[in-house]
């Protein structure tokens, strides 16, 4: 939810998730709400990371993302992670929306219902995936350099 998570997204999304599901909560450096969500994770299947030097492991390592549409969508596309994305700030919205168009996330407008959509459509999070990986494919730096010689 960026890098502070100023509006404690991450607190609310947590406590709207059932507790069926195992959830890593992956914080940037500087959380301001981090004690409130470590307290609130614990004793439940939650693990809290907080700046962490490992973000596309733990990525290649998840099922799904809940996540904020910045600069970590195109992570998110290029490992091929299904999101339910929130639009946290205005210059995210066209990004958002128009990773929705392509098929690679979901704009969050009802977390449950949202996320029991993609639970249990199993073709949903396939299709999702394979979108989002042929949005990004992680080689943008080489294309740039190859371009500038």
């Amino acid at each position: 939810m960026g890098g502070n998570d100023n509006e404690n997204i991450t607190y609310d999304i947590l406590q709207q998730l059932d507790g069926k599901y195992n959830i890593t909560v992956v914080l940037g450096g500087s959380p301001v709400h981090k004690d409130m969500i470590i307290d609130y994770a614990e004793g439940k299947n939650i693990k809290v990371i907080v700046d962490a030097d490992n973000i596309a492991e733990l990525m290649f390592e998840a099922d799904l993302a809940i996540g904020a549409g910045g600069s970590t969508s195109w992570e998110r596309c290029c490992l091929g992670l299904p999101t339910l994305l929130y639009i946290a700030a205005d210059n995210q919205r066209l990004i958002a929306e128009n990773l929705e168009k392509m098929g690679s996330v979901k704009i969050v407008k009802n977390l449950g219902k949202d996320l029991q959509v993609i639970v249990n459509n199993s073709s949903l999070w396939k299709s999702m995936s394979k979108n989002a990986s042929t949005i990004c494919d992680g080689l943008g730096a080489n294309k740039v350099a190859k371009y500038l010689q």
